[in-house]
């Protein structure tokens, strides 16, 4: 069960993947909180990203404020918490990070000097709160499971008859206890 309702916690949704340029939709469905860009990790750290991070750009709907860009090359990938950049074929890295301003929605066109992926950081969070309930949902009906236990285990115990019984087989004519007086 655990692994049925946590598992999308654990699993990155890529929306975009080894493209460039790259189309990305900002609604109030998706990209609101805007999207981490990714691009393939080298071998050559922070320089080779800052390489790919001065071609990035961002081009928003027309009409609309620009978009707040960042750049993430500082970031280098963990493969204990970040598995999910270093186990991908090829290896990736954060490159930069855009969000819409004053709920600029449309299309977004993302450009780099090499292939990009995308996330929806929104959609990433909402899996993350997601496998957090799942956690909780999880612990909170061992919890009842245990309580259940216990109240069983005190009720065997209550029901217990203190008497001793004993069953004899097989012997003719044998009396348990004391003899009847004669008369």
């Amino acid at each position: 069960v655990a692994n049925v309702t946590g598992a999308a916690a654990l699993s990155v949704e890529w929306v975009a993947a080894d493209q460039n340029p790259m189309t990305l939709q900002v609604s109030s469905e998706h990209g609101i909180l805007g999207y981490t860009i990714y691009m393939e990790d080298t071998g050559g750290g922070r320089a080779a990203c800052e390489t790919v991070y001065q071609s990035f750009d961002v081009t928003h709907p027309s009409g609309g404020s620009e978009p707040l860009v960042y750049d993430m090359c500082d970031e280098y990938p963990n493969a204990e918490t970040q598995s999910y950049m270093t186990s991908h074929s090829p290896p990736l890295r954060k490159l930069g990070r855009f969000w819409p301003q004053e709920e600029n929605y449309g299309s977004y066109t993302v450009r780099s000097s090499g292939p990009m992926w995308a996330t929806d950081d929104m959609k990433e969070i909402a899996e993350a709160v997601g496998g957090i309930f799942a956690a909780i949902g999880l612990m909170l009906a061992a919890i009842a499971v245990l309580i259940v236990g216990f109240v069983l285990c005190c009720v065997a115990c209550c029901c217990m008859d203190k008497k001793v019984v004993v069953v004899q087989q097989g012997g003719p004519g044998m009396v348990v206890g004391s003899p009847a007086a004669s008369s």
